[in-house]
């Protein structure tokens, strides 16, 4: 087996069993699904991806209504290894800006090399009242991770 060279391609040695790719094509059957930890759906978790502009703004209106937020609504951050949370709070520094907006200080972008125009991973847990913000690469690295299992495909 060769070894991956990008993330796309661990991730993709991970999800698809190498008897499955003929050369530069997928094979025409499709893959059995994976078996995926039995969570409920239950609607408390809200999934969308954003563009960061060049101050460090996005636009998150869907998950801003999910988690009942509004205009003006004070918000505290907390920068974590692999990730950003932002938390509705009486006295947060930060805000929701009039354009239902909201913007990830200069400092945090730095720690998790977040530059205009990247996407980023956003995850509203509606029950707990959090935003959790990631890069795409945590993602990559989820993705790897739970599919790959240390990057030995199994097959069936």
């Amino acid at each position: 087996m060769r070894q991956p060279t990008t993330a796309a391609d661990t991730i993709v040695d991970a999800l698809i069993p190498p008897h499955a790719v003929q050369p530069g094509l997928l094979a025409p059957s499709p893959l059995p699904l994976a078996d995926l930890h039995a969570l409920p759906h239950d609607g408390s978790m809200h999934y969308d991806i954003a563009r960061i502009d060049s101050s460090g703004r996005f636009s998150v209106r869907t998950l801003l209504r999910a988690l009942d937020w509004h205009a003006g609504d004070r918000i505290t951050m907390a920068v974590l290894p692999e990730m950003i949370l932002f938390h509705r709070t009486d006295d947060g520094i930060y805000q929701v800006s009039q354009q239902n907006n909201l913007a990830i200080p200069a400092a945090a972008r730095t720690r998790h090399s977040i530059k205009p125009g990247h996407r980023v991973l956003l995850a509203g847990a509606t029950t707990r009242g959090l935003l959790v913000i990631q890069p795409l690469a945590v993602l990559d690295k989820m993705m790897t991770t739970y599919h790959g299992r240390s990057g030995e495909v199994t097959s069936t």
